[in-house]
């Protein structure tokens, strides 16, 4: 009977095996098409359920009939497909990221990669999709419209001042720490590639960032580029763009029409003032309209004449003509290709980026990126990391802007007639006045006068960057949670500079004729050498890192320990040198040596004069950091987090004691994460967890130093030998700044998360801080020096939001990033309480005790005077226009108007993504309110003495009762400087600086190999951009864009085509 069992048994079952089917299948992403391991693949009806593997493969068996596969995995949206097994299977699926997931985010902070439930510090972390939203050949500049807590102060220079939650200094270095793949990167920010970034997270606290240390105290961003994942299948990515830049809008630039500018100028001929200039035997540049007044009075030009030449000047416009003949829409081209496979025992990325770029000035610049990681498994237990970046970016002269316009005394002609009829270049006035050199024999001379439309052929001026960053990292599994590695890195940056001016350029023509004798005998002796000019600039940057670290990562039941400790070694060389040739040829190289250590008489009034020998110098700059550091956390049944990190650095540039070297920073933080908490049974919430963190960070100037350092790089003409300086004098208690940091946040996910983000409180106070401080100058030859003396606090909050609004084929999602932040100076060195000491443009430090560090002061106002229009301050509370004693001794801090911060208090920006299908567009808006700035106006004497003139001028006072319709003076002679600085600095000229920018506009359509089968890659997405686009609210009524000051053009519309294909 048994036996008869046991047969009816196997039939049953080999009858059973016979009917089953093999269904294959492979999980790929929907974005890249890279295989997705450890996706969980259940089948419905039955119990069967499997993991893919490395590659995303799994297989299984299964009877027919109809199932439905249900697919999950963190990061990605659950997908349910149904499927008829009649026969064996072979599927191709694919998931797309979930949306707002925040459970997935991996905190990246240069020595550990941690999960975001475990963090118990502020960061942000952004994507390669929302960065490559933007296009760019930098990658940190596109922060500023995606990151939370993040900033740019565009009016501290032409690129702009990047700031995590604000300051944390008062005067020492503000930027924050730049990581690239686990070290600081040391080299020009520019050099890499957006394409080959993977990720940026952004460290904002102590708890995030100290372990950093003594860098960390203004933030830290680390950036992580792309890597090949194990086992991962060949992917090939291809990208491509085309940017159109619009030429930049001039008439930006405030000035008074060209009528008024040549009335003036005829005003000030009539009363005398050009007079001393145009007797002086300096031969200084006039005006076309002066050498017309001139030509006039000597005869040599009609009365008739004299109208006809000014009318026709009056017609012309500078900037009208350089924007047709010189600017042009710049042209970005960028291209990047890169391949990652990974196998069982090599892992292995490949990038290579092309950046081709016309600027708007047709000045030519390139950058080729090369990129190699890969990952060696020598043993289950040992791998090795080797890497190798590449740069190299070249650049090249391009056409003269509107700025090189300007004469020696930095003044622009709003008329200046830059080319004739037939369009051949013409001269305008550069170092001499245009009639004295129209009167030189130019037999022995050569052509002295500065041509702008053509100059820049006559030289060629090139900058070239190389940059080789290597690494190397071996990694040890001692046993099970304990790991060993070691990390070097080595970087050399080599930026060079060649200026070549040829002989017919005007640089070279100027110097050779400045200093040309004519004898006697009509013969030309040329103490510098005829011929053209090679300036030659060298930096050579030798970085090194070395990092030994251990890590103990372990699960016991509900308990969870993570502790890194380590000591780290970084070395900075960095060498100058400059160098000038005269005489140069660049055809065969030849040049001559001028004699520079003696003084000779000048061509035009025979004043004696060395030769300018250009840029000579040698620098030399070593920094030393040695540090120890570690961090740990414990974690009890996934809901309470302890963390401590501590830090000690050592440097060479500070303390003359061992003991004095060293910074000891620290920080510590607390999570609770509610939602796995037994008693939090609330359905809608999928993540609530509150975290608090408090401790120290760091910031330190390289170029200060404890002892007295001298530099002696350059030849003095006067005795043949070295110069040597003060640099640095004796100042051993100098130490590093330092920074505390409170955090308080709340991270949630509620409705399914369709409503995702965090609310965060911090507050910052800076210790420690440079300031100036006086000092007894019989000990050292200076009676100030910058010593730790100040003080400085900021508070703020953070608000991140993501929302789904709607799901479904059309979708809509939503971001907000809302920042509030303000800051005092609590200590400070106040040598004066002068009021002229306090007021400013808003671009500078205001060293105010209880303010802002960046403030804005003012004159009080008391409007104009009705009977002649002068303005109106006060005199010890009365109404007075004794200039001389309100801008001087009679005007103390206390006598100003405070009218807020330079800096907004409330920023941050917003974007909403709407989706129909694979078609995508995104609109991005930026936002800044609660700050000032001080707008420009009409200053008389820098309009008399510099031709630095302002539209305001169309609005001055002119007759009584135009002070019931305008502010702005009147005109008077001679202009009075303190009474023009009266009205620059008046709180009459204080505007609010709230306003809501367009950041970009991008539209993408994406196309898949899943849905159209003959496609020969995998995925390509089309998307065009548009940045740039402007304000659509400002507070101001003068339309002004108080993101830039009067000096600087707005950067101009953006337009922006591209592809990403992955194969």
């Amino acid at each position: 009977m048994k036996k008869q069992l046991l047969t009816l048994f196997l039939i049953l079952c080999f009858s059973y095996s016979y009917a089953q089917y093999l269904v294959k299948g492979q999980v790929l992403s929907a974005t890249d098409s890279i295989g997705i391991s450890g996706v969980t693949v259940n089948i419905l009806p039955g119990n069967f359920h499997t993991e893919s593997d490395a590659k995303g493969n799994f297989q299984f068996n299964l009877p027919a009939g109809e199932y439905e596969l249900n697919l999950s995995h963190i990061g990605y949206a659950r997908q349910k497909i149904a499927i008829k097994v009649t026969q064996s299977v072979n599927l191709n699926l694919y998931l797309k990221p979930s949306a707002n997931e925040l459970k997935e985010v991996v905190v990246h902070t240069g020595y550990q990669d941690l999960p975001k439930e475990r963090s118990t510090g502020s960061f942000v972390s952004i994507n390669a999709k929302k960065l490559n939203e933007q296009f760019s050949a930098d990658v940190l500049s596109r922060l500023e419209a995606v990151a939370n807590g993040v900033s740019v102060n565009h009016r501290s220079g032409a690129k702009g001042k990047l700031m995590v939650r604000g300051l944390s200094t008062i005067t020492g270095p503000g930027q924050p720490l730049v990581v690239l793949d686990n070290f600081p990167y040391q080299g020009d920010l520019n050099n890499i590639n957006p394409n080959d970034v993977e990720s940026i997270t952004v460290l904002k606290d102590a708890a995030a960032s100290s372990i950093w240390g003594s860098r960390a105290g203004n933030g830290v961003i680390v950036i992580t580029t792309k890597k090949a994942k194990a086992g991962q299948s060949l992917s090939i990515d291809f990208s491509g763009n085309f940017s159109i830049t619009q030429k930049p809008d001039l008439y930006a630039l405030s000035q008074m029409n060209t009528a008024d500018f040549i009335a003036v100028e005829q005003f000030l001929y009539d009363k005398g003032y050009y007079n001393s200039k145009i007797n002086s035997t300096a031969k200084p540049p006039l005006s076309p309209v002066v050498e017309l007044l001139v030509a006039n009075k000597k005869g040599t030009l009609s009365n008739q004449d004299l109208q006809v030449a000014l009318a026709k000047l009056g017609e012309q416009d500078t900037r009208r003509d350089i924007l047709q003949s010189n600017y042009q829409n710049a042209i970005d081209r960028q291209f990047a290709l890169s391949l990652r496979a990974g196998g069982k025992i090599t892992d292995w990325t490949f990038n290579v980026g092309y950046d081709a770029n016309t600027s708007s000035l047709a000045a030519q610049s390139n950058r080729l990126n090369l990129s190699s990681y890969n990952t060696i498994r020598l043993y289950p237990w040992l791998t090795v990391d080797i890497g190798l970046r590449l740069t190299q970016f070249k650049s090249g002269n391009g056409k003269a802007g509107y700025n090189d316009m300007r004469n020696n005394a930095n003044v622009v002609y709003p008329y200046l007639n830059l080319a004739d009829a037939n369009g051949n270049a013409l001269p305008v006035a550069r170092n001499y006045s245009l009639s004295y050199l129209n009167g030189l024999n130019y037999n022995l001379l050569s052509d002295w006068r500065y041509y702008p439309l053509t100059d820049y052929l006559e030289n060629d001026i090139k900058q070239t960057t190389r940059d080789v960053l290597s690494n190397f990292g071996l990694n040890v599994d001692v046993f099970k949670g304990f790991k060993a590695s070691l990390k070097y890195q080595y970087e050399l940056q080599q930026l060079y500079g060649r200026s070549v001016f040829g002989a017919n350029s005007f640089t070279a023509r100027n110097l050779v004729n400045l200093f040309t004798q004519i004898t006697n005998t009509g013969t030309a002796i040329y103490k510098v050498p005829k011929g053209g000019l090679l300036d030659e600039t060298e930096s050579l940057l030798h970085a090194q890192n070395l990092r030994g670290q251990l890590a103990y990562s372990r699960s016991f039941g509900v308990h969870e320990i993570n502790v890194i400790t380590g000591t780290e070694l970084n070395e900075n060389k960095t060498k100058y040198s400059a160098s000038r040739l005269f005489g140069y040829n660049d055809e065969n190289t030849t040049f001559s040596y001028p004699d520079l250590s003696n003084t000779y008489p000048t061509f035009v009034n025979g004043t004696s004069s060395f030769i300018d020998k250009g840029p000579t110098d040698r620098q030399l700059y070593l920094n030393r950091f040695v540090s120890y550091y570690g961090n740990a956390a414990y974690t009890y049944k996934q809901r309470y987090t302890v963390s401590a990190s501590a830090r000690k650095d050592a440097s060479n540039l500070f303390g003359l004691k061992t003991n004095d070297k060293w910074k000891p920073l620290w920080s510590a933080g607390l999570a609770w994460n509610m939602t796995n908490e037994p008693f939090f049974k609330v359905s809608w919430v999928q993540e609530l967890k509150l975290r608090a963190s408090y401790g120290y960070s760091g910031n330190v100037d390289q170029t200060k130093t404890a002892i007295t350092t001298l530099t002696g790089s350059v030849i003095s003409p006067y005795t043949g030998t070295v110069e040597s300086r003060f640099k640095e004098f004796v100042n051993p208690d100098l130490r590093w700044e330092q920074v505390s940091t409170f955090n308080l946040g709340l991270d949630f996910s509620i409705l399914d998360n369709r409503l995702a983000g965090s609310v965060e409180v911090y507050k910052k106070r800076a210790t420690d801080l440079y300031g100036t401080s006086p000092v007894d100058y019989t000990a050292v030859p200076t009676s100030i020096l910058s010593k730790n003396t100040s003080a400085m606090e900021a508070k703020g909050f953070d608000l991140l939001l993501r929302s789904k609004n709607i799901i479904g084929k059309f979708s809509w999602l939503s971001d907000l990033n809302f920042s509030l932040y303000r800051d005092k100076i609590l200590e400070v060195y106040q040598p004066s309480l002068n009021g002229s000491s306090f007021v400013g443009y808003g671009n500078s430090i205001i060293l105010a005790k209880g303010y802002p560090v960046y403030s804005l002061f003012s004159y009080k106002w008391a409007g104009l005077d009705p009977q002649n229009g002068n303005p109106q301050g006060y005199l010890n509370g009365t109404v007075s226009t004794n200039y001389n004693a309100i801008v001087g001794s009679g005007t103390t801090f206390n006598d100003l108007v405070y009218a807020g911060p330079v800096f907004p208090t409330v920023y941050g920006n917003m974007g909403n993504t709407f989706s129909y299908g694979d078609l995508s567009l995104t609109l991005r808006l930026s936002y800044k309110f609660g700050y000032y700035f001080r707008r420009a106006s009409i200053d008389y004497s820098k309009l008399f003495n510099d031709g630095i003139s302002h539209a305001d001028y169309a609005l001055r006072w002119q007759n009584p009762g135009d002070e019931n319709l305008s502010n702005v003076p009147s005109m008077v002679y001679p202009a009075l400087s303190n009474r023009d600085s009266f009205y620059t600095f008046s709180e009459t000229l204080v505007e609010k600086g709230d306003h809501i920018r367009i950041a970009y506009i991008s539209v993408s359509y994406q196309l898949s190999k899943q849905k159209l089968k003959f496609l020969p890659f995998q995925s390509v997405q089309l998307q065009a951009n548009a940045a740039n686009l402007g304000i659509i609210w400002r507070a101001n009524k003068k339309g002004l864009d108080p993101d830039y000051t009067v000096e600087t053009v707005p950067p101009s519309k953006f337009f922006s085509f591209g592809l990403r294909a992955t194969f």
